[in-house]
């Protein structure tokens, strides 16, 4: 019975259809674990949208294009629509646990880099410029096992990169973290409760900046000595796994400290001798003499360490590959965007340093998270690369 104010209208159903193999009762179609379902696009075809895009650096227009060739009407605005929708479902959920995982790890390489947000306002409320170089970064936390092996990896969108900034990331963990030189680091440190570990290649880069277009001086010798350093490392580094952890450090330790001790009293004798003679040493020489004294304690810190080495190649090799991704890309439209895509690059990431198909955990992702409530942490936590069985995508795939 529909009521109005001046009438009401009865509408009497009196025929029934029904099938007639079935037993006359009403079916409604149960609710599945697929968070695509009744979409256009299966979890398999989006799970190698996010991988194409940031896996292999294939920006959403040109996939469009593909599927055009393909005979398929998959627009990039109809992709980005289910990005977003999938990816807010599920990151609040599953960062919080990635980011315990990689708090369990004893060492963390982290670096940052900028990126391009479209409409993004500081906190006066004032839009940023997209083109500034401070409009917002991306910051990779990159896990590593006690074996010095990647694992776990998280990125995290941040319109900026100020000292507490840099500290909220590392609140909480109790392990290793190796940087470049940034000040936020250092000041994180001193706020934090991990031990903080510098970056031999960032040190040796003062030194070849300073001896650029020089055959002698303090710098070319630095220059030589960095560079026994690192072949002195190299051979112990094709020793890992050959030995033991404690002969591994003992050996190495005893191999490298030498280095360091010989080139720290020579830089200090240095200092010495321009201060006594009044002379200065040109100034990216002194950036470099003091950038090697100043920081001589974190640089040598790794020594300590099995799962350590002397530099942060690996958190760069990673930011590398964003930079290559979002070269690609060029951009994020919305601050949410740049969440949900440093958060779909975290679990790919992950997936590769465990050597996991991405394409496959992403499919079982989708397949299976729409059964898990939110703030079941656990439920969510077996979710995760590694954590998981794919038999479900094996199967998927042989349906196709």
């Amino acid at each position: 019975v529909v009521k109005t104010t001046s009438y009401s209208i009865v509408r009497r159903i009196t025929d029934v259809y029904e099938c007639p193999r079935c037993d006359g009762s009403v079916k409604g179609t149960p609710k599945t674990d697929n968070i695509l379902e009744n979409t256009v696009v299966d979890p398999l075809m989006l799970a190698d949208i996010l991988n194409s895009k940031f896996n292999m650096g294939v920006p959403l227009y040109r996939q469009e294009r593909l599927f055009k060739e393909q005979g398929l009407k998959i627009t990039r605005h109809l992709m980005s629509a289910l990005i977003m929708y999938v990816g807010k479902r599920i990151i609040d959920n599953l960062e919080p646990v990635l980011e315990e995982e990689v708090f369990k790890m004893p060492l963390i390489n982290a670096d940052e880099t900028p990126m391009k947000v479209i409409r993004l306002c500081d906190e006066d409320g004032n839009r940023k410029a997209p083109d500034s170089r401070d409009n917002s970064f991306i910051i990779g936390r990159i896990g590593v096992d006690d074996n010095g092996s990647p694992g776990y990896s998280i990125f995290t969108f941040s319109d900026n990169r100020r000292n507490q900034t840099i500290a909220d990331l590392f609140d909480g963990y109790p392990g290793l973290v190796q940087t470049d030189g940034l000040s936020g680091y250092t000041f994180a440190e001193k706020n934090c409760s991990f031990t903080h570990i510098g970056c031999l290649v960032h040190a040796r880069r003062k030194c070849i900046e300073a001896s650029e277009g020089r055959t002698k001086g303090v710098a070319v010798e630095m220059k030589k000595r960095y560079a026994r350093i690192f072949h002195v490392e190299g051979e112990w580094e094709d020793r890992r796994g050959t030995l033991g952890k404690e002969d591994f450090v003992k050996g190495r330790k005893a191999a490298l400290l030498p280095l360091f001790e010989d080139m720290k009293s020579w830089l200090e004798e240095v200092v010495r001798q321009a201060e006594e003679s009044g002379a200065e040493n040109e100034r990216r020489t002194s950036v470099a003499i003091s950038y090697f004294l100043d920081r001589y304690d974190e640089l040598t810190r790794f020594l300590d360490h099995y799962c350590a080495n002397s530099n942060n190649n690996r958190a760069e090799q990673f930011i590398r590959k964003w930079i290559i991704d979002y070269n690609n890309f060029l951009f994020c439209i919305t601050e949410t965007g740049a969440d949900v895509s440093a958060f779909f690059f975290s679990l790919i990431a992950s997936c590769r340093n465990f050597g996991i198909n991405p394409t496959d955990y992403l499919a079982h992702l989708f397949l299976n998270c729409n059964r898990i409530k939110n703030g079941d942490r656990e439920a969510w936590r077996a979710m995760l690369p590694g954590k998981c069985k794919l038999d479900d995508v094996v199967e998927l795939r042989k349906k196709i």
